[in-house]
C-alpha cells in the first residue's frame, strides 16, 4: 500500500524539513493528498511550490534551504547568509540568494541577488546546503559591507581558519575583477592581511610542481631576458627554444594602479620580442589547473612545429 506520510517523511529528511511539491507530485503524491496534508496542519505552505513540514524544528539550516529552494534550480545562499553559514562573525536578517536567471521574480523574505558572473567553481554546499563558495562568499561579502567592517570580519574569519589566506586570493583573482562590486573592498582589507606574505612562495612551488604533469620538457628558471626595446627583463619559468615564458604572479592582489602599468608595460615588451608570455595566479593554479597544464603543452607543441 502506498504511503504518502512515508514519502513526504523521506523527501522532508533530505532538506531539513523542506518540502518541493514537484518532487511530492514526482513520488506519486497527488495534489489533493498535499492538499488534505495542508488543511490538517501537517505541511506548512511558505513559498510557492514550498512546504516545511510540521514536525521538524523552525530552524536557520530550514531557512536558508527554504529560501534557496524558492529561487530555483542554481541558487546559493551568498552574501550575508553564506557568510553566517560559514560561522563568520556576521549575522544576516534575512536570508539571501545568488542567482544566475535573471527573470526570477522577487520572493518574499529573501534578498535576492542577480548575477551574469557564478563560475562552477564558485559554487558548493555546505551542511546539504548550496552556497557560495569561499572566495566567492568574501567577495560578495566586501560588496555589502562598509570598509571598515569587512576588514573585521575578513580578519577574524582569517585568523579563525574559518576563512584561508589562499581563499581571499582567489576571491580578488578569480571572483573579482575590475568594476566587480565588493573587489575593491577585499583588495583593500588584503593589505592588511600579514597571512597572505607566504602566498607568492607557495604559489610558485605549486606552478612547478603542477608544470610537473605537462608533457613538456622542464622549464629554464629565472632567464635573463634583453627584449627588442632595450629592457631587460627576469623570467620565472621559460622555454627559451620556442620563446615561451610562463611566470607566477602572486602578488597581484596587491597590485597599486601603478605597479599593474608597470607590469603591463614589461609583458608587452616581452611579447613584441616574440615570447608568448603568461602570468598565472594562485585561482589558476587552485581551480582550474588542467586549463593551466593544457595551455602549456598546447603553447609549447604549436610554437615549435612553427619553428621547423
Amino acid at each position: 500500500m502506498f504511503d504518502i506520510d512515508r514519502v513526504l517523511n523521506e523527501l522532508a529528511a533530505r532538506r531539513k524539513g523542506a518540502i518541493l511539491r514537484r518532487e511530492a507530485r514526482a513520488r506519486g503524491v497527488s495534489r489533493h493528498e498535499l492538499d488534505d496534508r495542508v488543511a490538517a496542519g501537517i505541511l506548512i505552505p511558505v513559498h510557492d511550490g514550498l512546504y516545511r513540514h510540521a514536525a521538524v524544528r523552525y530552524s536557520q539550516a530550514l531557512r536558508d534551504v527554504l529560501a534557496v529552494l524558492a529561487c530555483g534550480p542554481d541558487a546559493l545562499l551568498s552574501h550575508r547568509s553564506a557568510a553566517q553559514l560559514r560561522r563568520y562573525p556576521v549575522r544576516a536578517v534575512r536570508p539571501t540568494v545568488t542567482t544566475p536567471h535573471p527573470d526570477l521574480p522577487r520572493v518574499e523574505g529573501v534578498e535576492i541577488h542577480r548575477t551574469n558572473h557564478l563560475e562552477p567553481f564558485e559554487c558548493t554546499v555546505i551542511d546539504g546546503i548550496p552556497v557560495t563558495s569561499g572566495p566567492r562568499t568574501a567577495l560578495d561579502l566586501c560588496a555589502v559591507l562598509p570598509l571598515h567592517v569587512a576588514r573585521e570580519v575578513i580578519a577574524e574569519a582569517v585568523i579563525t581558519k574559518r576563512l584561508t589566506p589562499e581563499e581571499v586570493v582567489i576571491g580578488i583573482e578569480r571572483s573579482g575583477g575590475r568594476g566587480r562590486p565588493g573587489t575593491a573592498t577585499l583588495r583593500a582589507v588584503a593589505f592588511d592581511l600579514p597571512e597572505l606574505e607566504g602566498i607568492e612562495s607557495v604559489l610558485e612551488w605549486e606552478v612547478v610542481q603542477l608544470l610537473e604533469r605537462a608533457q613538456v620538457p622542464p622549464p629554464v628558471r629565472q632567464l635573463e631576458l634583453t627584449c627588442d626595446d632595450g629592457r631587460r627583463v627576469r623570467l620565472d619559468l621559460s622555454w627559451p627554444d620556442v620563446r615561451m615564458a610562463l611566470e607566477p604572479n602572486g602578488r597581484r592582489w596587491h597590485d597599486t594602479p601603478a605597479r599593474r602599468r608597470r607590469t603591463d608595460e614589461r609583458q608587452r615588451s616581452i611579447r613584441a620580442s616574440g615570447w608568448e608570455h603568461r602570468h598565472i595566479g594562485l585561482g589558476d593554479v587552485r581551480c582550474d589547473p588542467a586549463e593551466v597544464v593544457a595551455w602549456v603543452e598546447e603553447t609549447y607543441w604549436r610554437r615549435q612545429a612553427d619553428a621547423a
